[in-house]
This record gives C-alpha cells, structure tokens and sequence, in this order.
C-alpha cells in the first residue's frame, strides 16, 4: 500500500486549499442521516455557505471520494448543483480510496443522529448565547 499525497492541513483550514470539482466527478457512501441532508438543503435554499468538502483523490483515475462532508455533498447534489467546493486530502492508494468511497469511515446515521446532531446543536445554542451575552451582558446579570 503506497501512499502518495497526504495533507492534513485540509482539515485545519481547508478553504485554503479549495477548487471546485464536479459533481460527476466524486463518489460517496449513502449511509446518511437524511434530516441532515434536508437540513443542508435548506440552508442551500436561504443561500447559505455549506463550506468545503474534504475529498480523496484516486491515485489512477480522476475521481474524488468523500472523507468529510457526506451529508453537505449529497444536498448540495439533489439541490443541483454542478461543482463543489472540495480540498484534496491526497492521492491514496486504491485500497484507501476504496474504502473510504464504501463508507468505512463514516459514522453511521444513527451516530449522526443521536451523537453529532445533539452536539452541533449545542455549538449553535453556545454560539447564540455569546453573541447575544456580548451585545448585552447586563441581561445576564444577577439582581
């Protein structure tokens, strides 16, 4: 098993390292929770950023598999759009890319949806909350 490429930076800051690559062009396991791609769709609809996929390249042919972003991939596809924004993880042997194209490392959809759902969830309640606590600390104050 020879490994080419590899960049983990792309999970750091992958938006340094998007290009945008068709959808014919990458593959990806459909063992998704499907609230979470309708609830990317939606985001699509109110013109939201999905952000960057993270994407491996086969190492002969030019198709991509997805590592990170199953659910934001698969929205964005339904909703019909043709190229999305991808980082490359590397260009890994066949055995690697094949099984992250069979969903080997994805977490299933109940994973997804009793362990990541609750916790984005609370990102985004903690997120509200600072924000409104910064715009006015004094409605948090004890009397």
């Amino acid at each position: 098993m020879i490994m080419r490429k590899f960049n983990p930076d792309v999970f750091i800051n992958p938006d340094k390292y998007t290009e945008k690559i068709s959808v014919d062009k990458i593959i990806t396991d459909m063992k998704v929770y499907r609230q979470g791609v309708e609830r990317y769709k939606d985001m699509l609809k109110q013109r939201k950023d999905l952000g960057t996929i993270i994407v491996l390249k086969h190492p002969r042919e030019d198709i991509f598999a997805v590592v990170d972003g199953h659910h934001r991939f698969i929205a964005q596809q339904e909703f019909g759009i043709k190229e999305v924004d991808c980082a490359v993880l590397g260009d890994f042997s066949s055995f690697i890319f094949h099984m992250t194209k069979d969903g080997w490392f994805q977490p299933s959809p109940e994973i997804t949806q009793y362990f990541r759902v609750p916790i984005l969830q609370f990102q985004e309640d903690l997120k509200k909350f600072l924000e409104e606590f910064i715009k006015n600390p004094e409605i948090f104050k004890k009397n």
